[in-house]
């Protein structure tokens, strides 16, 4: 028999719950197709129109929207002359994309271990992995719940070091009150298809400083130094443009943001929801035995605010007969869709093999990326969608523990 067949083989649902699927209303729809019919779909007014309303939105001060997080993150290193011979320190819980531009540039990524109660970086291990080669830190903003960035930044300062915040997980994340993104740092949000709002694909690099900002522009596209939003309107009088820079093609498409334009407007009500959910969550998981919850994250003060991009659950491999891989896989044969946020980077093929990471030197990330995976949690969800998730591990839990 299927050991992945519970009781008699029926799922909690009929239809297969999608893992963060977007929240897309009548409003994007609109303006995706207005943006159609001005013939106007590259970058453009609604690209400069999105980065003004983000710098609105978290009191930013310069800003230049990306075709992606990553491209935003490799801008940021690239302005800031990060390469060959650099070190740049970060942490092993976190996407690909925040260890790969730093093999981009040619730079050389340092992890540090995570909190042992939490998924960010421990910030107070920082200072001993730092070397004559360190140029930066990059904290990456776990499932929206902020890193301790006043460490962070004053560690940077007395060892003269740059902070590029990964906040890819972090559009609406407060730390002390202020929003990510208002900060000295470059900070950089990702629009992917699954986070709190979507461009369908984008990103966005947030700036400090004028000059910054606009390093960071040149290098997006193509390293000319006019785009053509500058050179094909009506009013522009640049008619010839100059490669300073050998420049990328990391632009955001007016396409994109005229669909970001509309979900910014609805990020507040989006992350109530997902707090909401959280919060049932919490309550309705807190007694099944060997279910682990992210207890540091739950956003109980006034300080932070978690922007609640996921939900990850670790299983305590005590409690249970089989790995964490078998209940991922069972949870989907119910017709609900999870996902592993993540497998650590020194588990990573290349990165393992290039840089012979042991895991030993990593404890707390060891146990996470062994142990956790991430439960559905998106705005577009319905409250029965929530409680078909904890149905289907009330029901898988149990049938798989020792």
């Amino acid at each position: 028999m299927d050991k992945l067949v519970i009781n008699g083989g029926k799922p909690v649902r009929e239809n297969f719950l999608v893992y963060g699927a977007p929240d897309i209303g009548n409003e994007e729809i609109d303006e995706v197709v207005a943006c159609l019919k001005t013939g106007w779909i590259s970058t453009g007014p609604r690209a400069n129109q999105f980065e003004n309303d983000v710098l609105d939105y978290v009191n930013g001060k310069h800003a230049c929207a990306t075709n992606s997080c990553t491209s935003a993150l490799h801008l940021s290193l690239i302005a800031h002359d990060i390469g060959k011979g650099d070190e740049v320190i970060t942490t092993p819980m976190t996407f690909g994309a925040t260890v790969n531009v730093i093999e981009h540039v040619g730079a050389t990524p340092v992890l540090v271990d995570i909190q042992q109660n939490g998924f960010n970086i421990n910030a107070e291990l920082i200072e001993s992995k730092i070397t004559e080669q360190t140029k930066a830190i990059m904290p990456v903003h776990y499932a929206g719940f902020p890193c301790e960035m006043n460490l962070i930044n004053d560690i940077a300062r007395k060892h003269d070091l740059i902070v590029i915040e990964d906040a890819a997980h972090a559009m609406g994340t407060k730390y002390k009150g202020k929003f990510i993104g208002d900060s000295n740092n470059c900070v950089c949000f990702s629009f992917y298809v699954t986070k709190n709002i979507s461009a369908a694909e984008g990103g966005m690099v947030i700036s400090p400083s004028e000059a910054l900002n606009d390093k960071v522009r040149t290098y997006c596209l193509h390293g000319m130094n006019h785009g053509a939003w500058q050179r094909f309107s009506k009013s522009s009088k640049q008619l010839h443009y100059d490669i300073v820079v050998p420049g990328y093609k990391f632009n955001m498409p007016d396409l994109n943001a005229s669909m970001g334009i509309q979900q910014l407007k609805k990020l507040e009500k989006f992350i109530e929801i997902r707090r909401n959910y959280a919060n049932i969550y919490f309550e309705s998981l807190k007694d099944i035995p060997g279910l682990i919850l992210p207890y540091s994250l739950i956003d109980d003060n006034t300080e932070h605010r978690c922007a609640w991009h996921l939900f990850p659950v670790m299983i305590d491999t005590n409690y249970f007969s089989v790995s964490r891989e078998t209940i991922m896989a069972a949870m989907i044969k119910e017709n609900i869709g999870v996902a592993t946020h993540y497998r650590a980077i020194f588990d990573q093929e290349f990165y393992k093999n290039k840089y012979q990471f042991k895991r030993e030197n990593f404890p707390n990330a060891s146990i996470v990326s062994d142990t956790v995976f991430s439960l559905p949690l998106s705005s577009a969800m319905s409250m029965e969608d929530v409680r078909s998730v904890i149905k289907a591990l009330n029901k898988v839990l149990p049938y798989y523990q020792t």
